[in-house]
């Protein structure tokens, strides 16, 4: 499927309801033009609770964009029946899902397409590694601000216009659907980024967990410690270093990236849902359709 293949069918489905509007955002690369959609509810009061996603923002990763077309009308109706609106960045790399590539159309990784925000720490330097839960920091910046000086692909820089355009102090939830196709040997499994309260999401990842297992108490490098070629594969791992999971697959990772600069934002549920490569691509959706309906289901019970 062509990334104006999607988009035509997500238009169809958008046209056919009257409680949202879109738009499309030009990409150009050297390799050719694309474009980013934006979905969002008509009307969003200044009082509406707001959930924010996002799929695909590393090409392979298919199942994000493909749960959000698939699960399109039952996803808008769940959320607005429930009082919530939307703001859906459904394809948020459409050159590299066109491609079948981890990167865009021009394999420009830069310092990361889901590359954020930095961390200054209390020494006043700019930390490239990850924080952990308990790891301090004296200030978080946009990875693009002029004073970093970081290599940006032309789609982060992108995403980095527009949420600063959204109603930020409404988002009351954020989640980033992804796979991983880069920790090697994993089995069909899910895991989950998540900051804040996570006694409040467990009862969701046990509902994950009848459809594939949790992959528990692992230790996951992933983009961490590692080398990725343009292609999306590890070349380099180092022997530990990573983060843990938990026993029920959550990890909390600081990782400068979109659901944690949402959390620092202060989205009260923010979180990047993860299902192996080797997970059937039907089970990674509705891995994907459980996540929202619990989250939908948290923000409109606040």
């Amino acid at each position: 499927m062509t990334a104006d293949e999607y988009h035509r069918l997500l238009t169809d489905k958008i046209k056919a309801r009257d409680d949202l509007t879109f738009a499309m955002f030009p990409l150009n690369y050297q390799a050719g033009k694309w474009e980013l959609m934006r979905i969002v509810s008509k009307k969003i009061g200044k009082d509406d609770k707001v959930v924010v996603m996002r799929g695909t923002i590393h090409g392979d990763e298919v199942a994000g964009a493909l749960t959000i077309l698939n699960y399109f009308d039952d996803l808008v109706d769940y959320a607005h029946q429930r009082g919530i609106k939307l703001i859906i960045y459904p394809l948020a790399n459409p050159s590299g899902f066109e491609k079948g590539i981890r990167y865009n159309a021009d394999n420009d990784k830069g310092a990361g397409n889901n590359d954020f925000i930095r961390y200054r720490l209390v020494d006043g330097s700019i930390g490239e590694a990850d924080l952990g839960p308990s790891d301090t920091f004296s200030e978080w910046l946009f990875s693009a601000d002029p004073s970093l000086s970081i290599q940006l692909p032309v789609e982060t820089r992108l995403f980095q216009e527009l949420v600063k355009k959204d109603p930020l102090d409404q988002v009351a939830a954020a989640i980033d659907l992804h796979q991983d196709y880069i920790t090697p040997g994993l089995p069909a499994c899910a895991y989950h980024y998540a900051y804040g309260d996570l006694a409040v999401l467990r009862p969701i990842a046990k509902k994950v967990a009848e459809v594939v297992p949790l992959l528990a108490h692992f230790d996951m490098n992933s983009g961490f410690g590692e080398e990725i070629d343009e292609n999306g594969k590890v070349v380099a791992r180092e022997a530990g270093g990573g983060f843990w999971s938990d026993e029920a697959g959550f990890i909390v990772r600081h990782d400068g990236t979109f659901s944690d600069f949402f959390y620092r934002r202060g989205a009260k549920y923010s979180l990047t849902t993860e299902t192996s490569g080797a997970t059937p691509i039907e089970k990674a959706c509705l891995v994907n359709w459980i996540w929202i309906r619990g989250i939908i289901d948290l923000v409109a019970a606040d």
